[in-house]
């Protein structure tokens, strides 16, 4: 009865959607020992000589995949500065490796194509059939400022798409009729829908130049033919006269934590740029949305440079993961890659169809013990449960009402009766109200 109680719970999890959680968190750590990857200045790697920037991260398989933009040269007595992709992995967070030997990723395209200057702002995705590399170009002669996209069944090797660019700047009067740049992009596998948030850049009141710099939303069937969303854009525009945020927001970096979309991105304020005409004072500040269009700004920044350790040239270009323990962030500065942390001390409740609360296990597979971490939006009655290959219940870890927020369960792999169990796959399920609203797979090796 176990088994068969097991087999319809799980089809009732697949088919009745479960109301979910997001985390807004707002105290960043930035880690004492940045930075965490900095420019290479070998003769190998002359093509990163000026600097490197933009991280974009995946995660996967406990490993962090970083792809960053690189400023330099082709080869020794070059006078032409370009931009190059590159790619590093870490299983921390903090100790980086590039590839050996150091080579870009995505070099420049062929002379006289519209990437032929410079490949910047990296966001890659995978989206379960192969990774797609969305990046900005230009050729810099023609000032074509353009978004493209390359793809890849390994994440190194890439071929860039026969019709880039795939999503340009628009009309001359329009909000991004001068430049567009910086995408991040995010795959809905259960609607099929590519989402891209990018930096838009149009002539008004702002700066630098008296440029207008705001982020924009189009999206996609298949990752490739784009639409903006000309009804709402910009979908995030510059703050009110006067705050922190009123002369530019940029480069933005979105993820989906339950039913909520959460935004990371830079800003500016005119009144620091008028001083002396340049920005000295860098913020990163932090919005939620439901639906990915309309946003809802933190008050305040979440992040400036003068936030201590002080930051030279950054905080800039932020990615962010959230990793079922932490956020984690990276971000540009003069030095290189910074890199900080954040816990989470926010919970915003959805029902949107789709979500369900998070379930984390680290590490997994396991030897020892290991940590499940979790959340629940509201007072509720928590059941936490192993589950072995037969349906039969082998440990309960949690059985209580808890508050809502963010909690741990150590589980030793041990059962009952205190006996380590045998080495192979268990399930872990969690329960609120009676119901199951998630369950992970957890192996344990001996």
């Amino acid at each position: 009865m176990d088994a068969l109680r097991l087999k319809s719970n799980l089809l009732f999890f697949t088919v009745i959607l479960m109301s979910g959680t997001v985390y807004g968190q707002t105290e960043w750590q930035k880690y004492q020992n940045n930075p965490v990857l900095v420019k290479d200045t070998t003769i190998q790697g002359v093509w990163e000589w000026a600097g490197i920037g933009q991280p974009s991260c995946l995660f996967e398989n406990d490993t962090f995949k970083m792809y960053y933009a690189a400023a330099g040269i082709a080869y020794i007595g070059d006078t032409i500065l370009r931009g190059r992709i590159s790619y590093a992995f870490s299983i921390d967070g903090t100790t980086w490796v590039k590839l050996d030997p150091p080579v870009p990723v995505l070099d420049v395209g062929s002379p006289g194509a519209w990437d032929s200057r410079w490949c910047d702002t990296p966001a890659p995705v995978n989206d379960g059939t192969e990774y797609k590399l969305y990046y900005y170009g230009d050729s810099l002669s023609a000032a074509h400022s353009a978004i493209g996209v390359a793809t890849s069944s390994d994440g190194i090797i890439w071929t860039r798409h026969p019709g880039n660019p795939i999503l340009e700047r628009g009309e001359i009067l329009d909000w991004d009729g001068f430049w567009v740049e910086s995408p991040a992009v995010l795959y809905d596998s259960v609607t099929g829908i590519y989402s891209m948030w990018y930096t838009g850049v149009g002539y008004g009141p702002g700066l630098p130049f008296n440029t207008w710099i705001q982020i924009g939303y189009a999206y996609s069937t298949d990752g490739l033919t784009w639409q903006k969303d000309t009804l709402n854009n910009p979908v995030l525009g510059t703050g009110s006269a006067g705050s922190w945020d009123d002369g530019l927001v940029a480069v933005p970096a979105v993820r989906r934590t339950g039913g909520f979309y959460e935004m990371w991105y830079c800003a500016a304020s005119i009144a620091d740029w008028a001083v002396d005409s340049t920005l000295d004072t860098a913020y990163v500040g932090y919005a939620t949305s439901q639906n990915g269009i309309d946003w809802t700004k933190y008050t305040d920044p979440v992040m400036t440079n003068y936030d201590p350790p002080a930051d030279s040239g950054g905080p800039w270009a932020p990615d962010v993961i959230f990793d079922g323990f932490e956020y984690k962030m990276w971000y540009e500065t003069a030095l290189g890659i910074f890199y900080a942390t954040a816990p989470v001390n926010g919970v915003f409740e959805s029902h949107k169809a789709g979500s369900f609360p998070i379930l984390q296990i680290k590490p997994n597979p396991f030897t020892g013990s290991t940590i499940i971490a979790y959340s629940i939006a509201r007072n509720e009655y928590v059941e936490i449960d192993i589950i072995d290959m037969t349906g039969r219940r082998i440990k309960n870890l949690v059985k209580t009402c808890q508050a809502p927020g963010y909690h741990t369960i150590k589980w030793n792999g041990k059962d009952y009766n205190d006996l380590s169990v045998s080495c192979g796959i268990y399930h872990c399920i969690i329960k609120t109200s009676g119901r199951i609203c998630n369950i992970q797979k957890i192996i344990f090796i001996d």
